[in-house]
């Protein structure tokens, strides 16, 4: 319920514009960065509930107006005077009212995007905690696009606050795939295949961590994803259905071992996802492939395109 604002319509427009150059053709971002909320609103403030919406009014069930809930800012991370002309800065600053779909205990914390001065028209809350709050805080000193930027991002991914950690993960979602690469020696190539082999994470995330992966790995996690594509566990043995999901995102799987392991890497995607006469394989897995394929001969240089156009061909 985190889109329910005045500011829906505004944002998928901007949404459609920075999917024109993804980090990585398999990754998607789930919704926008706050960067981008923030960025698109006249002002933007850390605001405390004082008064929740009546419980009843958040029924399944319930009939009559939307629930709304009273807050009092707190702290404005944009558009300050904005803010101060509304008459809504400081302790004696007057509340703000918004639409609230959620129960939450009297203060707590919420992010809230406004419009539309000097009638502020505020967005739905989005709760965060003080770890949020101090990491919302910092967006505005990062530089607006590069490597820097995005190694800020780089210790977030996964984050224990999953505010942080999707947020991070749009952030990758929308930056260039050089930039990516321009931070080959600060990822930590471990800890990306921990979470490649964890099925409890999302598939969209493990497409960027294989993505990641395939910049910074080593044979011997080329060896490991070689296994998962091939539903194999690390000794050789099929993978059990409680992990089946470790290949989901499996076109960016795919690429990442391509990447690790070069020219060679191809007999295997051809043998297991190209070479279909004969053998019930699944059409998406070798959809994924040819996705897999046309990233390596579009964006890299390690296997000759001549080879890729073989595999290609089958």
């Amino acid at each position: 319920m985190r889109r329910l604002s005045h500011l829906v319509a505004a944002f998928v427009v901007v949404a459609a514009g920075v999917r024109a150059a993804t980090a990585c053709p398999f990754c998607s971002a789930v919704s926008l960065t706050f960067a981008q909320e923030i960025a698109q609103s006249q002002a933007a403030v850390i605001a405390r509930l004082v008064e929740p919406p009546p419980a009843a009014a958040l029924q399944p069930r319930a009939t009559g107006p939307l629930p709304k809930a009273t807050f009092r800012v707190v702290k404005a991370l944009k558009g300050s005077d904005v803010v101060e002309a509304a008459g809504l800065a400081g302790p004696d600053g007057a509340p703000i009212e918004v639409m609230m779909l959620d129960a939450k205990p009297v203060g707590s914390l919420a992010l809230i995007f406004g419009i539309e001065p000097p009638n502020l028209v505020w967005s739905s809350p989005i709760a965060v905690s003080d770890r949020a709050v101090a990491y919302l805080e910092k967006l505005s000193g990062l530089p607006e696009k590069g490597p820097e930027r995005l190694a800020f991002f780089l210790g977030h991914l996964e984050d224990a606050d999953e505010t942080l950690a999707r947020d991070a993960y749009d952030e990758f979602a929308v930056a260039p795939y050089a930039d990516v690469r321009a931070i080959k020696d600060r990822m930590d190539p471990a800890k990306l295949l921990a979470w490649i082999e964890n099925p409890k994470v999302q598939a969209n995330r493990r497409r960027l961590y294989a993505t990641m992966l395939g910049v910074c790995g080593s044979p011997a996690d080329a060896a490991r994803i070689g296994a998962i594509i091939e539903g194999k566990t690390a000794d050789g043995g099929p993978l059990p259905a409680d992990q089946a999901e470790v290949r989901g995102g499996l076109d960016a799987l795919i690429a990442c071992y391509v990447a690790l392991r070069g020219p060679e890497a191809l007999d295997l995607v051809d043998r297991v996802f190209l070479e279909r006469t004969g053998r019930n394989v699944p059409f998406a897995e070798t959809y994924a492939a040819v996705m897999a394929l046309r990233f390596i001969g579009e964006e890299s240089d390690l296997v000759p395109r001549d080879r890729v156009l073989r595999s290609l061909r089958i």
